[in-house]
């Protein structure tokens, strides 16, 4: 596992050499107990790491200082980023579903085709973020700052608007990244399954009842048959 070049760097190289063990072992609580043991106050600084492509899922940076951080392609999901200075990031294509961003300063931060859905996002900062194809699907803005010609900019589905916003998406399913078409077409596919089980329980159900010699009431076909 390579975490690609550090030279953009400058934040706490002890700090650094935890993640970078924490990720090379596959094992992220390594750094969430680093984490917790530096106390309730403690704000990492990681200033321009590149994280880019790597396995974050779970993550605890909340109040980390990941200003100019290479978040790009990264799985970031259910993690704890309360707070965090993500300034001028690159989180570009990142899968942050169901992620705390509560508080996040994401200023100047490039948001492309970024996976949010159902992301806490109250009180983000979104100034002059770029947001083109984000997918802020479920995703709740309460009392975050952001301009409307920046919000319509990515995909908006049942998202919670800060403020008096009322702006309608720019963007199309198809004109979607490629996970984002990916992950509607497996939420396609599992409904199809559930209502195909769904139809199978009501034929077993049938059958069932056939064999204990329980009269069922008749469909509509059969219905049509007696008249």
């Amino acid at each position: 596992m390579t975490l690609g070049d550090q030279a953009g760097f400058t934040g706490n190289e002890r700090q650094l050499k935890m993640l970078i063990r924490a990720l090379e072992e596959e094992n992220i609580l390594i750094w969430n107990k680093f984490n917790t043991q530096n106390g309730p106050r403690f704000r990492a600084n990681l200033k321009g790491v590149n994280l880019s492509g790597q396995n974050l899922k779970e993550i605890n940076l909340k109040n980390a200082n990941l200003t100019g951080a290479d978040l790009s392609d990264a799985d970031i999901r259910f993690s704890q980023l309360e707070g965090a200075f993500l300034i001028e990031a690159d989180l570009s294509g990142a899968d942050l579903r169901n992620a705390n961003l509560n508080g996040a300063d994401l200023s100047r931060a490039t948001l492309r085709n970024t996976n949010f859905t159902r992301a806490r996002m109250g009180r983000t900062n979104l100034t002059d973020a770029e947001m083109k194809g984000a997918d802020m699907t479920e995703v709740s803005l309460t009392g975050a700052t952001v301009k409307p010609e920046v919000i319509k900019n990515s995909v908006l589905k049942k998202t919670k608007l800060p403020g008096k916003i009322k702006v309608k998406s720019t963007q199309s399913m198809e004109k979607a990244p490629a996970w984002m078409l990916a992950r509607q077409e497996e939420e396609k596919r599992r409904i199809d399954r559930l209502h195909r089980e769904e139809i199978q329980k009501k034929e077993e159900e049938k059958r069932r009842l056939r064999r204990l010699g329980i009269k069922q009431p008749p469909t509509e076909w059969e219905e049509d048959d007696e008249d």
